[in-house]
């Protein structure tokens, strides 16, 4: 599932992960207005709001962010990626 997302898709699907455009804020430490420019494209997350959302919701920081940290199966190979989703939400607790 996740392997075909597009990093505008993957903010997406973390703001569907987080509730709220508010509830992501908090996550990644901003206020809702950045949220609302990374929903609309004019930026993208930063590199430390990609390891947040990772590390909180689950979302790959690869999907979020592939320019910096690389394509998710150029990085660990081929993967089921409904076995990684479930190793992320471990991790991530």
């Amino acid at each position: 599932m996740q392997s075909q997302l597009t990093p505008q898709q993957a903010f997406n699907e973390a703001l569907q992960r987080a509730g709220s455009q508010v509830a992501l804020a908090i996550v990644i430490g901003k206020k809702q207005p950045a949220i609302s420019k990374r929903l609309n494209g004019s930026c993208r997350a930063e590199p430390d709001e990609a390891v947040a959302i990772e590390r909180k919701l689950g979302v790959s920081r690869h999907l979020l962010r592939p320019d910096i940290f690389g394509e998710l199966a150029a990085e660990i190979g081929s993967v089921d990626c409904n076995r990684l989703a479930v190793f992320q939400s471990k991790a991530a607790r």
